[in-house]
Formats: structure tokens, C-alpha cells, sequence
């Protein structure tokens, strides 16, 4: 199996230019998280290390919203601090809202992602019970199952990937290339996830 969503948006990116600001900088570095994190957990998933890969569902959803928060919420002060490795006084549902005062279209899909996955994703990264229990313990070792059937493990990082290309597409390139990779990777897949 080819992680082609993976493989297309290291391609349309290579080369790309943008202005070096820190906003710009620090919000596509956490896009490019997600881009990594898609393709490890596309990696691990391929490997059956499922657990590992689940883990990393949190990770790629905030590293999302942070890319997007940084970019069109975020002031410089904010930014310095972030650059800093300062815990800002805003907590992750403040910054959820205020992603959704500047990108109303995206409000309701993100709260509602969160309200429906958040504690999911919190067990799974904290090694809470719906990772552990992947875990089944017998008489002849343990065997792994996985706490998320593989094709959702897939399809969740895909989808952000291509999200977050969106993002950097629209934000920090404006740049048509980007748009059209976005569109067909959309296209491609919603043809191949219309029963998840």
C-alpha cells in the first residue's frame, strides 16, 4: 500500500515560497507536523502497531488547530511566546473558539470533533483504558489488537492532512498548485471513504 496523500503533499510543497514572519513560520511548522504525524501513523498502521498509531491521533489534531490558531488568531506577543516555549494563558478550548470567529465555516465541524473525539483522543495518547485493553493478556503472551480499526486510524490522518494543506493553501501560500493538489486529494479521498 502507497501513502499517495502523504508522497503528493511533501511533492506540491517542495519549493514552495512564503514570507519568513514568525506568525507565518511557526504556523506552517505545526502544519508540517501533521504532515509528518499522517505519514507515521500511516507507517505504523502498515506495520500493525496500531496502539502507537492511535496514540498520534491527538498529537495530529493539535498540531492542526494550532497551525490554524497561530496563523489567523494568534497576536505577536502570542506568537513571541509560542516561539519561546511559553505556555500562553489560553487554554485549547479558547483558542478552538477563537479559530472559530475568524473561520466561521470551520466552527462547527471542529467543536463538534472535539465534543464526539476529544476524550477518546485524550485516552489514547495517555495510555488510558481504551489502549491498554488493546492489550489482551493470555496464557501464551499478549496479543495486540487494535483500538481503532486501522482504516479509521487512516482515514483520521488523512483527513487532516489534507486540512492542513488546505490551511497553508489558503493562509501562508496562496498558491493555486497547493488548491488544486487539495481538491484532488479531496476527491480522491471521499471516493474511497464514502462508508466510514
Amino acid at each position: 500500500m502507497n501513502n499517495t496523500t502523504g508522497n503528493e503533499i511533501l511533492t506540491v510543497l517542495e519549493g514552495i515560497e512564503f514570507d519568513n514572519s514568525d506568525r507565518t513560520i511557526m504556523s506552517f511548522m505545526s502544519h508540517r507536523m501533521v504532515f509528518d504525524t499522517q505519514r507515521a501513523i500511516f507507517d505504523l498502521v502498515q506495520l500493525e502497531n496500531h496502539a502507537p498509531a492511535a496514540a498520534l491521533l491527538r498529537v495530529l489534531f493539535e498540531a492542526h488547530l494550532q497551525g490554524l490558531w497561530l496563523y489567523s488568531c494568534a497576536n505577536d506577543n502570542q506568537i513571541n511566546d509560542f516561539k519561546k516555549n511559553k505556555r500562553g494563558k489560553l487554554n485549547f478550548n479558547e483558542k478552538l473558539t477563537q479559530i472559530g470567529e475568524v473561520k466561521p465555516l470551520l466552527k462547527e465541524n471542529l467543536c463538534e470533533f472535539k465534543k464526539n473525539h476529544w476524550n477518546g483522543l485524550n485516552n489514547l495518547t495517555h495510555s488510558g483504558s481504551m489502549q491498554l485493553l488493546s492489550y489482551k493478556v493470555h496464557s501464551r503472551g499478549i496479543k495486540i489488537e487494535s483500538p481503532i480499526p486501522p482504516e479509521t486510524l487512516l482515514s483520521f490522518s488523512e483527513r487532516f492532512a489534507i486540512s492542513s494543506l488546505a490551511a497553508v493553501g489558503i493562509d501562508i501560500v496562496k498558491c493555486e498548485k497547493v488548491s488544486d493538489c487539495v481538491e484532488r486529494l479531496w476527491d480522491a479521498y471521499e471516493s474511497r471513504n464514502t462508508n466510514l
